[in-house]
């Protein structure tokens, strides 16, 4: 779904010192994942690809999401980063930026420790990233995640899956926009 502004900034961006939005990808997953292990892997569904229209343009990269732990009751100590890949679904992703290397942590770009004990309780997870692509072609942009010692995360929904007033089944978006700079 793009967008395209010709009235406050043109379609192209403002040239000189301000900048605009070119145009903005909307992604909507609404379907319960459930993720374990310790290696990285991708969190299905939650992608959006772009083509920028010029090579010196960013792109805005915010993405949202409910996640619980998925077995009642360990918690799953996830960690996420975000990949991006450059042309068609031949060419590999690349891993866009994590936190420094640090004795023996895990490097990402953010983790966390969602729910207290309990499978029904979720967690908010909200996320910007500013990326320089430097490309015209388009661009795919995912997430991944791990956990911790083969524990159990969910995105969009409670742990345990249970029935209930505190059962949650939640959305996931990610938007990807162009703007000028």
């Amino acid at each position: 779904m793009p967008i395209y502004t010709n009235q406050v900034f043109p379609a192209a961006g403002e040239q000189g010192t301000g900048g605009g939005i070119i145009q903005v990808k909307y992604m909507l997953k609404t379907s319960r994942s459930l993720y374990n292990g310790g290696s990285f892997a991708e969190v299905g569904g939650l992608d959006v690809t772009i083509t920028p229209q010029d090579s010196s343009n960013k792109l805005l990269i915010m993405s949202s999401w409910s996640m619980s732990s998925a077995d009642g009751g360990s918690l799953p100590y996830p960690l996420f980063r975000l990949r991006r890949r450059i042309g068609s679904s031949s060419n590999s992703f690349t891993t866009l930026d994590q936190g420094d290397a640090h004795s023996n942590r895990s490097r990402g770009m953010v983790g966390t420790s969602p729910s207290s004990g309990t499978g029904s309780q979720c967690q908010a997870f909200a996320f910007n990233y500013i990326d320089a692509p430097n490309t015209t072609s388009q661009c795919t942009y995912m997430w991944e995640a791990k956990c911790y010692s083969g524990r159990y995360l969910t995105i969009n929904g409670s742990g345990t899956h249970s029935d209930g007033n505190v059962a949650v089944a939640g959305i996931a978006t990610m938007i990807a926009m162009e703007f000028s700079s």
